[in-house]
C-alpha cells in the first residue's frame, strides 16, 4: 500500500480498551458479590434518566408558558401565577428527588470503587498476558477468555457473608488473590515453560503498579538500565571513586540510580560498607531479606531487585522467582498439573485442543501427545480413537469422513501432523467452523449441534484433538486456531516437575501397580536423564529423544525379568543402561554416564557414596514399609515428597558438578532478559544506517592488517631457521625427523590459511567499495561477516570451536606466535612447552612422538604407546624433557586437581582448575613406566580443544586423547559429571 495513502487513512481500533475491559470485569465482580446492589444500581440509573427527562419536560413547559402567553400578563394574572407556582413547585420536587437519587448513586459509586480495584487488577493481569503473547505467534489472549476465567474465579471464591462491611477489606484481598491465581494458572499450560516465570513476574508486579509503588522510571531502570544518552543527560550523575569489587558498568549505573528516590548515597555506602554489600549479594535468597547495609535497609522489594539485577545479572532467573514468590506466595509454574485428567477437564465436545510439539531433538522434547490422548481415552472409556495423519494424498477426504462418523458416534478424532497440510479443503473448514465453541477458559456451553444437512446433534463424548509442530508458521488454519485451545507439550525443565508429571502418567499402569518401589527407582532414573538434557553441552555430547515410552517399557521389563532371570536387578541395570536408554547413544562418554547412572539408580546397594548424589533422590522419595497405608494415601505421600524436593534441583542430585548450576542459571537469565525486553516493546533508538557498513569495513581492514602481519612474521621466522633457504656448498637438506616435519607442515598449512583469508578479505573489501564479485565463496563470506559470524569456509580452521570474526583473528595471532616459537626446534633451539590448541591437527603431534621413538630404536610403530603423566608442581619446567614433550595450558573442568597429593577430587566451583604441565612420551609396551599412586583408582579423563570459559562439545570423537588421573572420588562419579580437560591458548579471555 502506498505510504501517501496510509498517511490519509484513519485507523479505528474496535478491540476492547483497557478501561472497557475494566468496566466489564467490574460488572462480573458486582454480579458475583453484590447482585442485589447491581439490580438496585440499574433501577437507580433508569430512575435518574426518567427523572431527568421529566425534569427537562417540566422546565420546557414553564418556558413555553412564560415566552408564549395567549393574552397580556395583566389580564390573566389570576390564571398565570398559579400555573407558574405549580410548575415551580413541581420543579423543586423533581430537583429534590434528583438530588436524592444522585446521592444514592454516589453511594453506589463509592461501593463500586471499592470493588473496582479487583477489576483493575484483572485488567492489569490481562495486559501482562498480552505482553507475554508477543513472544510466540501461537499465543492467544482474548478479552472473552479473560472474562470467562474471571467469572469462574469469582464463583469459586463466592461466600455468603461477603456483604458485611467489617469483612469487606479482607474479602477484596481474597478476591484479588483468587482472580490473580486463576488468570495466571489458566494461561500457564498455554505458554512455553521459560515464559511461565516471566508471566508470574509481570503478574506479581501488577498490584505494585496499581498501588503506585512502581514508577515508570523504576521499571525502565530494571529492564534496560538508565544508560541511554538521553537519560544520562537528564540525570547527570556526579563522579565518585569506584571501589575495586564493583565493576565499572555497575558503578556507572549506580550513579544514575542515585538520582531516583530511595537510592541517595548508594555509591558512598557501597564504598564504605563493602563487606556488608558483598555478603548481601552472595546470599542465595536474593531479594527476600532487607539489604544488609543500614543506610539502605529501607529499600522496597522491587528496589532490591533493581540492585540485584545490576550486580548479579547472571541470577536474573532467581531474582524473578524470589520476587514472584514474595508477592504471589509461589510462582504459578509450581502449580502446573499437566496430566491426562487435567487435560480432559479442559476439553469439550465443541472445543478443539491443539497440541504443539517442540522440535525433534530439543531438550524440551516430550512424549508424543497421542500417548496422552490414548491414556485419556482409556480412563474415560471412549468408544474409539480415530487418527488421521495429514500431509498425505487424500487425507482431506479421510478427515471429512472421520469427522462425520465421530461426531455422531462419540469417537475421538485426532488430526496428526497438521503443519504438513498446506491446503485445507473448504468443506472440511466449513465443517470445523460449525463446531460452535464457548469462550476459551470456561463459561456456559451452548447447545451442541452441527448445522449440517441432517441437523444431527454432536455426541457429548466427541473430542477433537489437533497435533502440530510449535515452530511451524501456520500449524493450523486461522479459523480453526482461533476456536481451539492451545497446549504446549514439552518436558519441564525442573527435576521436581518431571517427577510429578511422569508419576501421574505411571499411575494406573499394571506394571506400576505390581511393584511401585522398583518402578520408583526407574522413575528417578528417567527423570534424572531428562533433566540432564537441559544442561546441554555442559553435561553430554548430544541430545537424545527419550520420552515416557522408555519408562513404560522399563516397567514391563522389570515385571518380566522377575519371572525369568535369577538376578533381575542386575539384568535391569544392564538393559536400561545399554538398550532401553543407551540404545539411542553413539557417544562413548554419554554411554558410560548413562550406564553408571542406571547402576546407581536401579541397584539396591550403591558403591557410589558422595555427600550428595542420585541416591539422595531415592532416599527422599521411598517411604518406609511401616506403617502400611492405603493406595490413595501412598499416592498422596509420594506426591508430597516430590513437592518437597528443592527447586531448582541440586546438580549433584543428577550426578553433575555443582558448579554447572551457575552456568545454566546464567544462560537461562540471558534468555529471560531478552524475552523481558521483547515483551515490553520498549523503544530503542534506531542505529545509524552507516554504522553497520562502517563497522564491517573496519573489521575487514583490521583483518587484512592482522593477516599481513602474521604472514610476514611466519615467513621471516621460516627463512631464519633455514626452512625455505638454501644450504651453503650446494649440500642437500637432510630429511627431518617426524616431529620437526610435523612442525614444518603445520606452519606451511597455517601460512596457506593466512593467504586464503587475506584473499577473502580483499574480495570483501572490494565488494564494500561497490565492485561486484560473482564468486559464491565471496558472497557467503561477506554475508557471514555482516551477521557477525565466522564464515562457513573458515569454520574448518577453527579447531577450538566457533567464534566471532574478531575473536578468531585474535586466536590466529596467538597460534602464529606459538608456531613461530616452535619453529626454533627446527634450528635446534629447545622448546620446553607445547600447546595442543596451537595446531590445526594436534593428533599428528602425538603420532610424530611415536614415530620418533620407533625411528630412534628401529622398531615397529605398533610396539609403542603414549604415556602421560602430570608433573608434581604448577611451575613450568625451564627445559624440555629428555624424551617426549611437555603440554601446558590444560584446564580441568568439573573437578579439582590437588597438587599436594596429586589426586583428582570433587569441587563445588564452576571455575576450571589449571592443571600442571603434562609429560607425554612414547614408551614400549614391555617397559611400562613406574608412576606414583598406581594402586589408586584411575579415571581416564578426555582432553579436548577449546577456549577459556567456554563449553566444549563432549563428543568422544572430539577427544584428542585420554589422561589417566588417580582420584579420591569414584571414577563412576567422574563419568557422571563428565570431568574433562580442555587445552586452551594463552592470553585469550
Amino acid at each position: 500500500m502506498d505510504h501517501a495513502l496510509l498517511k490519509g487513512l484513519t485507523v479505528i481500533d474496535l478491540s476492547l480498551s483497557q478501561s472497557a475491559l475494566e468496566d466489564l470485569l467490574l460488572e462480573e465482580v458486582l454480579h458475583a458479590e453484590r447482585r442485589e446492589a447491581q439490580t438496585h444500581w440499574r433501577m437507580l440509573q433508569l430512575s435518574i434518566l426518567q427523572l431527568e427527562d421529566k425534569l427537562e419536560d417540566t422546565e420546557e413547559e414553564l418556558l413555553e408558558l412564560i415566552l408564549q402567553p395567549s393574552r397580556p400578563l395583566l389580564e390573566v394574572e389570576e390564571e398565570f401565577l398559579p400555573l407558574v407556582q405549580l410548575l415551580q413547585a413541581q420543579l423543586e420536587g423533581l430537583r429534590a428527588s434528583h438530588q436524592h437519587l444522585l446521592a444514592l448513586r454516589q453511594h453506589h459509586l463509592a461501593m463500586q470503587a471499592q470493588y473496582r480495584q479487583v477489576a483493575r487488577l484483572g485488567a492489569a493481569l490481562h495486559q501482562a498476558l498480552q505482553q507475554v503473547c508477543r513472544l510466540h505467534p501461537q499465543y492467544q489472549c482474548s478479552a472473552a477468555s479473560c472474562l470467562a476465567v474471571a467469572r469462574r474465579a469469582l464463583l469459586a471464591t463466592k461466600r455468603t457473608d461477603a456483604s458485611k462491611q467489617e469483612a469487606l477489606a479482607a474479602r477484596l484481598v481474597e478476591l484479588s488473590k483468587g482472580l490473580s491465581r486463576q488468570l495466571l494458572a489458566h494461561a500457564q499450560p498455554r505458554l512455553q515453560e521459560p515464559h511461565n516465570l516471566l508471566l508470574s513476574f509481570l503478574g506479581a508486579l501488577a498490584p505494585l503498579r496499581l498501588a503506585g509503588q512502581l514508577s515508570p522510571l523504576d521499571w525502565l531502570a530494571f529492564c534496560q538500565g538508565l544508560q541511554a544518552p538521553a537519560a544520562e543527560q537528564l540525570l547527570q550523575p556526579a563522579q565518585a571513586a569506584r571501589p575495586g569489587w564493583v565493576h565499572a558498568a555497575a558503578w556507572h549505573e549506580c550513579g544514575l540510580l542515585e538520582c531516583l528516590p530511595g537510592f541517595q548515597g548508594l555509591r558512598a555506602s557501597l564504598a564504605a560498607q563493602a563487606a556488608q554489600w558483598q555478603e548481601y549479594f552472595c546470599l542465595p535468597a536474593t531479594v527476600v531479606g532487607p539489604a544488609l547495609s543500614p543506610s539502605h535497609a529501607h529499600l522496597s522489594l522491587f528496589q532490591r531487585a533493581m540492585l540485584w539485577r545490576i550486580f548479579r545479572p547472571e541470577k536474573l532467573c532467581s531474582i524473578l522467582h524470589d520476587l514472584s514468590s514474595c508477592l504471589l506466595g509461589r510462582p504459578i509454574s509450581e502449580d502446573a498439573s499437566y496430566s491426562a485428567a487435567a487435560i480432559y477437564t479442559s476439553s469439550q465436545a465443541c472445543l478443539p485442543l491443539l497440541f504443539l510439539t517442540p522440535p525433534w531433538g530439543s531438550p524440551s522434547a516430550a512424549t508424543h501427545p497421542l500417548h496422552w490422548i490414548r491414556q485419556m481415552a482409556t480412563q474415560r472409556h471412549c468408544g474409539g480413537v480415530v487418527v488421521v495423519s495429514l500431509g498425505s494424498p487424500g487425507c482431506m477426504r479421510n478427515v471429512g469422513e472421520a469427522l462425520g462418523t465421530c461426531l455422531k458416534q462419540g469417537h475421538w478424532l485426532v488430526l496428526n501432523n497438521c503443519h504438513l497440510q498446506e491446503h485445507w479443503h473448504p468443506e472440511v473448514l466449513a465443517q470445523l467452523s460449525k463446531l460452535q465453541s464457548p469462550p476459551e477458559g470456561g463459561g456456559k456451553a451452548p447447545v451442541l449441534q452441527l448445522a449440517d444437512v441432517k441437523g444431527d446433534e454432536i455426541h457429548r463424548k466427541f473430542r477433537l484433538w489437533l497435533i502440530a509442530a510449535a515452530g511451524a508458521m501456520r500449524p493450523v488454519p486461522g479459523p480453526v486456531h482461533r476456536r481451539a485451545m492451545t497446549l504446549f507439550c514439552e518436558t519441564p525443565q525442573e527435576l521436581k516437575s518431571i517427577l510429578l508429571r511422569s508419576y501421574s502418567q505411571l499411575l494406573g499402569q499394571p506394571a506400576w501397580d505390581a511393584a511401585p518401589e522398583r518402578g520408583l527407582a526407574l522413575l528417578v532414573l528417567h527423570a534424572v536423564l531428562l533433566h540432564r538434557q537441559h544442561y546441554g553441552r555442559l553435561a553430554q555430547a548430544q541430545l537424545y529423544s527419550w520420552s515416557e515410552a522408555e519408562l513404560f517399557t522399563g516397567l514391563r521389563l522389570q515385571e518380566r525379568l522377575v519371572k525369568v532371570v535369577a538376578n533381575p536387578e542386575e539384568a535391569m541395570q544392564e538393559l536400561a543402561g545399554s538398550i532401553l536408554y543407551g540404545g539411542y547413544i553413539l557417544d562413548a562418554g554419554d554411554g558410560a554416564a548413562v550406564q553408571s547412572l542406571s547402576q546407581q539408580c536401579l541397584g539396591s546397594t550403591s558403591h557410589l557414596l558422595p555427600p550428595r548424589g542420585v541416591r539422595t533422590l531415592l532416599t527422599a522419595l521411598i517411604r518406609d514399609a511401616e506403617p502400611a497405608l492405603a493406595e490413595e494415601d501412598v499416592i498422596a505421600d509420594t506426591r508430597a515428597r516430590m513437592q518437597q524436593l528443592p527447586g531448582p534441583a541440586d546438580p549433584a542430585s543428577c550426578g553433575l558438578s555443582e558448579g554447572l548450576q551457575q552456568q545454566l542459571l546464567e544462560s537461562q537469565s540471558q534468555g529471560l532478559l531478552a524475552d523481558l525486553l521483547r515483551s515490553q516493546d520498549l523503544w530503542q533508538p534506531p542505529p545509524s544506517p552507516s554504522t553497520p557498513q562502517e563497522a564491517l569495513g573496519q573489521l575487514v581492514q583490521q583483518g587484512l592488517e592482522v593477516v599481513q602481519a602474521l604472514q610476514d612474521a611466519l615467513q621471516q621466522r621460516g627463512w631464519e631457521v633455514g626452512a625455505r633457504g638454501r644450504l651453503p656448498g650446494g649440500r642437500t637438506r637432510p630429511k627431518p625427523r617426524p616431529l620437526l616435519r610435523f612442525l614444518l607442515e603445520e606452519c606451511g598449512s597455517f601460512l596457506a590459511l593466512l593467504q586464503q583469508v587475506g584473499q577473502d578479505l580483499c574480495c570483501a573489501q572490494e565488494q564494500l567499495k561497490g565492485q561486484p564479485c560473482q564468486s559464491p565463496r565471496c558472497a557467503t563470506i561477506l554475508r557471514a561477516l555482516e551477521r557477525g559470524r565466522l564464515p562457513r569456509p573458515w569454520l574448518p580452521y577453527a579447531p577450538t570451536g566457533p567464534q566471532g570474526p574478531s575473536s578468531w583473528l585474535q586466536t590466529l595471532k596467538c597460534r602464529c606466535h606459538l608456531l613461530c616459537g616452535y619453529l626454533g626446534a627446527v634450528a635446534g633451539q629447545p622448546v620446553p612447552l607445547y600447546h595442543l590448541s596451537a595446531f590445526q591437527y594436534p593428533r599428528r603431534l602425538l603420532l610424530a612422538l611415536l614415530q620418533d621413538a620407533a625411528r630412534a630404536e628401529k622398531q615397529d610403530l605398533d610396539h609403542y604407546h603414549l604415556d602421560l603423566q602430570v608433573l608434581p608442581g604448577l611451575l613450568p619446567p625451564s627445559s624440555p624433557p629428555e624424551s617426549g614433550l611437555y603440554l601446558t595450558s590444560l584446564e580441568l573442568r568439573n573437578a579439582l586437581w590437588d597438587t599436594r597429593s596429586a589426586l583428582l577430587q570433587e569441587t563445588f566451583s564452576a571455575q576450571p582448575c589449571l592443571l600442571p604441565p603434562v609429560w607425554v612420551q612414547a614408551v614400549r609396551e614391555a617397559r611400562p613406566p613406574h608412576r606414583p599412586n598406581a594402586s589408586l583408582l584411575q579415571y581416564s579423563c578426555p582432553i579436548y580443544l577449546g577456549l577459556p570459559q567456554q563449553p566444549v562439545c563432549l563428543s568422544s570423537q572430539g577427544a584428542l586423547m585420554h589422561l589417566a588421573l588417580p582420584c579420591k572420588m569414584p571414577p563412576a562419579l567422574c563419568a557422571h559429571r563428565r570431568v574433562h580437560i580442555v587445552s586452551t591458548l594463552p592470553g585469550l579471555e
